[in-house]
């Protein structure tokens, strides 16, 4: 995993090194690229030590960014509805984290189930 860190810190580097002239947006698109590359590279440790394919990572998580695009979707509308900041931003947050909650019970998230037992524990 030492090997591993050092690829990606060096990719970072070498990001920040090409991308730096053209400002702080070219270095967050670099970074964008190198996080993307990154994760490929780890998904392939994973699966030579497991064998758990990239794939199956992006099935696993496909449910959560879907809904996690949708509350941004949500979340944003009502940035647009809303003039007064800290109304729109305590407004935001509530629904945000209400929607997420609910689309995860609704779909019966593993995580959700786990949190619910925690719970009531």
């Amino acid at each position: 995993m030492l090997k591993l860190e050092i690829i990606t810190k060096t990719i970072l580097v070498i990001n920040i090194f090409i991308t730096w002239r053209w400002g702080i947006t070219a270095i967050i698109w670099g970074q964008m690229v190198t996080v993307f590359v990154s994760y490929y590279i780890g998904s392939h440790y994973v699966w030579k030590l497991i064998g758990y394919s990239l794939w199956e990572q992006i099935k696993d998580i496909s449910i959560y960014f879907a809904i996690s695009v949708a509350m941004y979707i949500i979340v944003v509308s009502i940035s647009y509805l809303i003039e007064n900041s800290t109304l729109a931003l305590i407004i935001m947050t509530v629904t945000g984290t209400i929607f997420y909650i609910l689309m995860a019970w609704i779909l019966k998230l593993e995580e959700i189930v786990e949190a619910k037992k925690i719970i009531l524990k």
